[in-house]
């Protein structure tokens, strides 16, 4: 096949005398596999070639098939050139957007996918974890969020739940520290880092 041409191959749906099509850019051909019938190719008139640019692929739909096989033309159309850029209000083509993109938040004809959603910089994360050792009464408490900005909340693990007041300490971009008065006990109490 000569560079820069697509080939299509269709067959018919006639289950007495199935045939096979096989346009290549230059010449129609056909064959049949009737048994008992001849199975060499046939050289048609030329039709037209499917050219395609490189590292470019083009998808083709048919839009006339019922013909006589032999007699009609099967009609090939581009599918997808003339479709519309998507809107909140039409069916049509869009891209992906980046992470960064996503972050920031500006574009309006993109797609987000689950993965860069989740992975969006301004996305509430929460962080939870039991403390409480019965003997150290500094305690950190771990996040891994790359910032200080966040929210803490302690209350009580048991019994009525209530909320606790605790010395917190933005101690690092990924931990926070408590400081209690008096050594919690075993996972006395929890901790909830927002940011």
């Amino acid at each position: 096949m000569p560079k820069g041409t697509a080939s299509v191959v269709f067959k018919s749906s006639s289950p007495a005398a199935p045939r096979q099509f096989r346009y290549d850019g230059s010449t129609e051909s056909s064959t049949s596999s009737s048994p008992g019938q001849d199975s060499s190719p046939r050289s048609s008139e030329k039709s037209s070639s499917l050219t395609s640019e490189p590292n470019h692929f083009d998808v083709f739909s048919v839009t006339g098939y019922n013909g006589v096989l032999g007699t009609n033309n099967v009609v090939w159309t581009t599918y997808g050139t003339a479709a519309p850029a998507a809107t909140t209000g039409t069916a049509g083509v869009a891209a992906l957007a980046t992470q960064a993109e996503v972050d920031a938040g500006a574009v309006t004809n993109k797609i987000v996918t689950p993965q860069t959603l989740a992975g969006w910089a301004s996305r509430l994360r929460k962080f939870a974890a039991a403390v409480g050792d019965g003997s150290a009464t500094s305690i950190a408490v771990t996040h891994n969020f790359n910032t200080k900005d966040v929210e803490v909340y302690v209350y009580e693990n048991a019994g009525s739940f209530r909320a606790a007041q605790v010395e917190v300490q933005h101690s690092s971009a990924n931990a926070v520290t408590l400081l209690f008065d008096t050594a919690p006990a075993a996972n006395a109490y929890r901790a909830v880092v927002i940011g």
